[in-house]
């Protein structure tokens, strides 16, 4: 799930949103909660009935792709949505808010899936609210909040809690927001067969965690792959540890890999980035970077899409820099995974 940012050009004093392929090829899939939280038990949850699919109708085989992820996962036609949207790389906050943002919101209110109230009127000058980076993503996970994220971070009500996004009071007028993209309709396409292979037969392998020996500020993000670590042996994980500062050598043998989680260099390289390598069917990885989702048409940069094309169906990364407390935490993502 890649995020999104907005940079500010200071020779046209433009805002724009750094999209990252933003519905060039992919559809993102949206968590509509259509019933009050109270009446919800867990099983009577059903995910397929509650989720839309967004899609670019104007990028060649994204109508293909979300109707195939659809059938695959038994959406309903009604819940597929067509959005026609820039396929550059950056995009207006003005743009963002009439092609997707209120469309959405719309769409959503229109059909009855949910009911959210107006939001907040503010009466601060339109360049001031603003912010310089924004995830599009993030964006859309608050789409039904009274007060949209326009001048920076929200604390997430949902951070952590003990119950399943459903059943939570903290998750209201929250959406849970995944992108499937990649370099290709291959890549998509595998990914979503993938994931559901591994939902049905199981995932089995190892898991490689790999430290960097950092300390102070960056201590934070060390524990988060110590913890893990520990996790993945409670739940009878085979776990590699690689306790050298650098990234995993390229000689270094990663069999049967179904769990990656690592940091800190700018480019996938070493073991990873070897021709040999390839993760097991339905893999997880990440690879903590300020700038690791930067780009997603190419194969060989950053470290999102090297670790799709490598293999992994799921991976996480960033377009700006989030900070450190405020990008994954491995911790709580494999706690909640397992």
């Amino acid at each position: 799930m890649t995020k999104l940012k907005l940079t500010r050009d200071h020779s046209h004093t433009q805002v724009v949103i750094r999209v990252s392929s933003f519905i060039r090829h992919f559809f993102i899939a949206l968590l509509v909660l259509s019933a009050p939280v109270q009446a919800q038990r867990p099983s009577e949850w059903h995910p397929a009935a509650e989720t839309a699919v967004v899609f670019n109708p104007d990028f060649p085989g994204s109508a293909a792709l979300a109707d195939y992820y659809a059938k695959k996962r038994g959406i309903p036609k009604e819940r597929v949505i067509g959005l026609r949207c820039p396929q550059e790389d950056s995009i207006s906050r003005a743009e963002f808010e009439a092609l997707l943002r209120k469309p959405l919101l719309q769409t959503f209110q229109s059909k009855g899936w949910w009911i959210v109230e107006p939001p907040v009127q503010d009466s601060t000058p339109a360049r001031l609210r603003v912010q310089d980076e924004a995830s599009v993503d993030s964006e859309l996970t608050a789409l039904g909040l009274k007060q949209p994220p326009l001048k920076g971070g929200l604390l997430n009500p949902y951070f952590d809690q003990p119950v399943r996004f459903p059943q939570s009071a903290q998750s209201g007028g929250m959406l849970i927001v995944g992108r499937l993209d990649g370099p290709d309709d291959e890549t998509v396409r595998r990914m979503i067969d993938d994931a559901l292979f591994a939902e049905e037969t199981g995932l089995r392998g190892r898991a490689v965690i790999d430290l960097a020996q950092k300390t102070g500020a960056y201590q934070e993000g060390e524990d988060w792959l110590k913890r893990s670590a520990e996790l993945y042996k409670r739940a009878g994980i085979p776990v590699f540890i690689d306790r050298a500062p650098d990234v995993l050598r390229e000689a270094w043998p990663l069999p049967d890999t179904i769990l990656y989680f690592g940091w800190y260099t700018d480019r996938i390289s070493g073991a990873l980035a070897a021709p040999t390598f390839r993760f097991k069917r339905g893999a997880i990885a990440c690879h903590l970077h300020s700038f690791s989702a930067s780009v997603i048409r190419s194969k060989g940069q950053a470290w999102a899409v090297p670790l799709l094309t490598q293999g992994a169906a799921v991976a996480f990364g960033n377009v700006f820099e989030p900070y450190l407390s405020l990008t994954l935490h491995f911790d709580v993502f494999n706690q909640r995974l397992l």
